[in-house]
């Protein structure tokens, strides 16, 4: 199966994995006006999900966003842009040689997120929707299965197939028709590319 969409159970050391580089981040950006956030599948206990944690540095405006991404590059991340997301900035590691063992030895994806962004709105909703529904984990799991087994390696048809329950809990968590609209468009044209990453 495609690394990409290769799923394994819930591992109670993600929690800690996201902490250990939520540590670094803080202490790399203090004094700047941030949050840190685990989000995705590996922040909702007891869900399956790809190996790979996911998490949004939250900053206040373009100001604030401009000065972390230049303390990441410190750190030996990459700024890619918004990548077809508005408000949310992809980053990658770049020269490793120069990155802190503690980073390169877990895997994630890093965005900074403007704090009024419909991408950020649409993290935070669904995560704290799983996180306080066990029927909608148990439920999401077997989609996620079933999806990649469908997928057969195909990373936008895996994101596809999830599309629909995750409208359905945004749209239970109020989120207007249209957001439902973009959220969509935009899962649908995701390209498998790391780390463009899907709006979920």
């Amino acid at each position: 199966m495609n690394d990409a969409i290769y799923l394994v159970p819930y591992d109670t050391d993600w929690p800690s994995q996201f902490n250990a580089l939520a540590n670094i981040y803080r202490s790399c950006l203090s004094g700047l006006p941030v949050t840190v956030e685990h989000i995705g599948s590996t922040s909702v206990p007891g869900l399956a999900s790809k190996p790979i944690l996911d998490i949004d540095i939250i900053v206040p405006g373009m100001e604030a966003a401009n000065q972390v991404s230049h303390k990441l590059e410190t750190l030996g991340y990459t700024a890619l842009g918004e990548r077809g997301v508005p408000g949310r900035f992809a980053f990658e590691l770049g020269n490793v040689c120069n990155t802190s063992e503690s980073i390169t030895a877990i895997r994630h994806n890093l965005y900074v997120c403007l704090e009024d962004s419909e991408s950020l709105a649409n993290h935070m909703a669904f995560r704290d929707y799983l996180r306080t529904n066990r029927w909608a984990v148990k439920h999401y799991q077997r989609i996620k299965y079933l999806s990649a087994k469908m997928a057969m390696g195909d990373t936008q048809r895996y994101v596809t197939l999830k599309t629909g329950f995750v409208s359905l809990v945004l749209a239970r968590c109020g989120f207007s028709d249209t957001a439902l609209s973009i959220i969509t468009s935009v899962n649908r044209s995701f390209s498998g590319s790391r780390p463009l990453g899907p709006f979920i």
